[in-house]
């Protein structure tokens, strides 16, 4: 997406190094509020940003959860995927942090 463009590559990755974190926490909180529709939102919120960001692993998983959510399941029926995802964006997070401090 940046066309070779390091500043504007980092641009985006400081973006996303902001706005991530307060997406997942938002994300949280709609699970601790067992509330499917903020997942459903919090989680459409999330993933282009890490599509953007080429992290596959982690977008799949907030793919099927997101997908989950939008059809209304059971908010223990998604919670997994979540569990899963969230260590992965954690780690994207801090490895994203350090090569573009």
């Amino acid at each position: 997406m940046s066309g070779g463009d390091q500043e504007f590559a980092a641009e985006l990755i400081h973006a996303f190094l902001e706005e991530i974190p307060q997406d997942l926490k938002w994300l949280e909180e709609s699970f601790e509020n067992e509330d499917v529709q903020e997942i459903y939102q919090a989680s459409h919120k999330i993933k282009p940003n890490l599509d953007l960001v080429d992290s596959q692993e982690s977008y799949q998983l907030v793919v099927e959860l997101n997908s989950l959510a939008k059809r209304e399941a059971a908010v223990d029926e998604i919670r997994p995927l979540y569990q899963k995802a969230l260590p992965l964006i954690d780690q994207l997070l801090e490895t994203l942090a350090k090569d573009f401090s």
